[in-house]
């Protein structure tokens, strides 16, 4: 199943207005992308669907053998060997992500909640199960208010909207790995040092990770 997930929000940083655009649709969670009839999106999607689950495994394997976690996020990131679609200036490369599972020792077994302000970012499960929480940032700034978590089978996809706090959550004991797609910039912690970074971790405000986490 295809999921189109948005939220529209103030936030500290941007405004509703310029995030989503004057004239932009604000759609609910659940609603099939495919009605979207968005040729841009769908080419992500279509691509991610062209890659075979065992280039994933691999490029994986490789990037946790070599223990090259990604800190912020907490998860495993494997760019594939994929040509890149550029959108709307942004070029859109594709990567892998491994969530490790629940009995794995010394990890988390979900991605850092987090946000980014400019770009979608589509995801492909081909394997393995679990749930994807969506949320968005108070008015105030100073914390998440989290939807209901949304459980993640095996050929489901979800586009999230620029703006929107995501995070996928691993519920068994063997690793899920991923596609997804996105500019580079959605890779970088924005800093004052490194301004043009898109990630923004929401782990330090109030309910920054799903209080059902710590369940």
């Amino acid at each position: 199943m295809t999921y189109n997930c948005l939220y529209c929000t103030s936030n500290v940083y941007m405004t509703s207005e310029e995030i989503f655009g004057k004239n932009r649709e604000i759609r609910q969670p659940g609603v099939d992308v495919m009605r979207e009839n968005n040729p841009e999106m769908q080419a992500l999607f279509a691509t991610m669907r062209s890659i075979g689950t065992g280039i994933l495994a691999a490029a994986l394997d490789k990037v946790q053998r070599e223990k090259e976690e990604d800190p912020s996020a907490g998860i495993f990131v494997a760019k594939l060997d994929v040509p890149a679609i550029d959108i709307g200036g942004q070029s859109y490369a594709f990567y892998g992500a491994r969530v490790l599972g629940k009995t794995a020792a010394g990890n988390q077994p979900f991605v850092t909640p987090h946000r980014h302000l400019i770009g979608d970012e589509p995801y492909l499960f081909r394997e393995g199960t679990g749930e994807m929480n969506f949320g968005r940032v108070s008015e105030s700034g100073d914390a998440v208010v989290w939807n209901k978590p949304v459980v993640v089978n095996v050929g489901d996809e979800f586009l999230i909207r620029q703006g929107e706090v995501h995070s996928f959550r691993n519920l068994g004991n063997e690793s899920v790995d991923f596609f997804f797609s996105c500019p580079e910039s959605h890779l970088q912690d924005h800093s004052e040092t490194n301004p043009k970074g898109d990630r923004y971790i929401v782990k330090d405000l109030k309910n920054g990770v799903p209080p059902h986490f710590n369940g």
